[in-house]
């Protein structure tokens, strides 16, 4: 468990100032953005030990206590608030998910039982893996795995880019996937959809709203008659869009999200300096509310600290 640095809540509209985490020049927004977006600073923390820090997703458990997962350690993290209401994280070894399977995204399905999406170094990978897995005591086990086929897209999967987002909802896992497929000149992120009831993979495609963007969080809502609110974060260096989009149960085939928010005008509207957002859920208590993480190992340097960010919407319309 570590100690995040001092950092007062602020509510800040519209910048949270340099050194968050790329230096490029930021993309204009290309589509209608439905609202601006405040962001309000939960705490931040820099771990240079290599115990807590390259975070790739972030959940919240049926609890309602958020949790976070390093790509390249071997432990689950959840926020613990203390009484002076300074947060701190406890760490929790993971035990069970081989070390060549970078750990990229994080649900629960349960009270005590979670997902991971995960990542290879390897080129043309025709599966990445979903890892099951359960609280034991003082520790997390991973006790089953589930192989998500590119074949369903007719694909083979880039070097490093694998199931960047992992939600659950209506007894089913949602997988986002960081490869871009090209189709009729548009650019589409495979989706996934799991039952975990019939064990049949279900093949959909977001059309991304961006030249350069790729999928890096997905999260679930669930909604009546089984249907299902996505929200997504597309980002690349310059680019951070929370994205949202309602989908069927049984659905496949072609999804058009709305671009919700454009967090790189939010939180950088002159300088260039956006934050790799790569963790994201919602809100169970403020529903229009959702809650990012971003990653601050770059190559295995760490490039500033790790923020844990509110997002409140403050205008315009919600998507149909």
């Amino acid at each position: 468990m570590r100690r995040p640095s001092a950092t007062a809540t602020a509510l800040v509209a519209l910048a949270l100032g340099p050194g968050w985490g790329c230096s490029r020049e930021v993309k204009p927004t290309e589509p209608p953005v439905a609202v601006e977006v405040h962001l309000q600073v939960g705490a931040a923390f820099t771990d240079t030990t290599g115990q807590l820090r390259g975070l790739s997703d972030l959940a919240r458990d049926p609890g309602g206590a958020l949790w976070v997962i390093p790509e390249r350690q071997a432990l689950l993290a959840r926020a613990v608030t203390a009484t002076d209401g300074a947060l701190t994280w406890q760490t929790v070894p993971l035990h069970g998910k081989p070390m060549e399977y970078d750990g990229e995204s994080l649900t629960w399905i349960g009270p005590a039982a979670f997902a991971i999406g995960s990542e290879r170094h390897q080129k043309k990978r025709e599966t990445d893996r979903i890892f099951l897995g359960h609280l034991d005591s003082d520790k997390a086990v991973v006790d089953a795995q589930i192989d998500l086929p590119y074949s369903l897209w007719s694909i083979a999967a880039d070097d490093n880019r694998g199931i960047e987002g992992l939600c659950f909802a209506h007894g089913a896992l949602w997988a986002a996937v960081e490869h871009v497929v090209e189709k009729d000149g548009q650019r589409w992120a495979p989706l996934g959809r799991y039952d975990l009831h019939t064990k049949a993979w279900a093949a959909l495609r977001v059309l991304l709203t961006s030249t350069q963007g790729r999928i890096s969080a997905l999260a679930c809502r669930p909604l009546p008659a089984g249907k299902v609110e996505l929200w997504a974060i597309e980002r690349y260096y310059g680019i951070v869009r929370w994205l949202r989009m309602t989908v069927e149960g049984a659905a496949s085939g072609d999804v058009v999200p709305t671009v919700h928010a454009d967090l790189a005008v939010a939180t950088t509207p002159v300088a260039a300096n956006v934050p790799n957002f790569e963790g994201l859920c919602a809100d169970p208590d403020r529903p229009g509310d959702a809650w990012l993480v971003n990653d601050n190992d770059s190559g295995g340097t760490v490039d500033g600290a790790n923020h844990l960010v509110r997002v409140t919407p403050t205008g315009g319309a919600a998507p149909p």
